[in-house]
C-alpha cells in the first residue's frame, strides 16, 4: 500500500502570471495590427508601382492606381486589413473580373456629329454601333494578394510570436 504525504507549497509571482494572461490578446491584437498597417502599405503600393505601370495593365490617366486604398479596422477583437478601390473609375471591376460591356450607342455631346479615325481615314457619324465587347479579366488587386501570400503569412505569425514573447509591435 502506498502513502502519499501533501506537502505545503507556496506560488509566488501568481498575479504577475494572471496580469501577463490578460494583457496577452491586447498585445497580440497590437502587433497584429502593427503588422497589418505595414503589409497592407506594402500591398497598396505592389498594386499601384506594379500591377498597374506595366506587369499587368499600363497607367493610362492614374485614375485607377490613384483610387487604390488601404485601410486596417480592429472590432470585437478582430483585425481586418484591406486594399481596395475608394471611388473606383467605372472600369475598375470589369479590368479586374472581366466581363461583357453589352452593346450600346455613342451620340455626340457638344458637337453636331462624333469623329474618329476609321481605316486611316476621318469618320464623321451621327451615331457609332458598338456591339458587345467580351473583355477579359485583368487580375490586379487579386494578383497583388497572390503575390504577397507568403509574405504576409509570415510577417502575421511574426507579429504573433513577437506578442507572445512578450516583444514590442
Amino acid at each position: 500500500m502506498a502513502t502519499f504525504k501533501l506537502t505545503d507549497f507556496k506560488l509566488t509571482g501568481a498575479d504577475e502570471v494572471r496580469q501577463r494572461f490578460d494583457r496577452l490578446g491586447a498585445d497580440v491584437q497590437a502587433c497584429l495590427v502593427a503588422a497589418s498597417q505595414t503589409l497592407a502599405a506594402s500591398l497598396a503600393a505592389h498594386v499601384q508601382q506594379d500591377k498597374l505601370s506595366g506587369q499587368v495593365l499600363n497607367r493610362l490617366s492614374g485614375d485607377l492606381a490613384a483610387s487604390i486604398m488601404a485601410s486596417v479596422e480592429v472590432g470585437d477583437g478582430v483585425v481586418t486589413a484591406q486594399v481596395f478601390c475608394a471611388d473606383p473609375p467605372p472600369y475598375a471591376a470589369i479590368l479586374e473580373f472581366g466581363g461583357v460591356i453589352p452593346a450600346h450607342d455613342i451620340r455626340p455631346v457638344s458637337a453636331e456629329a462624333l469623329s474618329f479615325m476609321l481605316d486611316g481615314r476621318r469618320v464623321f457619324a451621327k451615331v457609332a454601333h458598338i456591339p458587345d465587347v467580351t473583355a477579359p479579366a485583368h487580375a490586379y488587386l487579386r494578383s497583388s494578394l497572390q503575390d504577397m501570400a507568403a509574405e504576409i503569412t509570415s510577417e502575421l505569425q511574426q507579429a504573433v510570436a513577437r506578442a507572445l514573447k512578450g516583444q514590442p509591435s
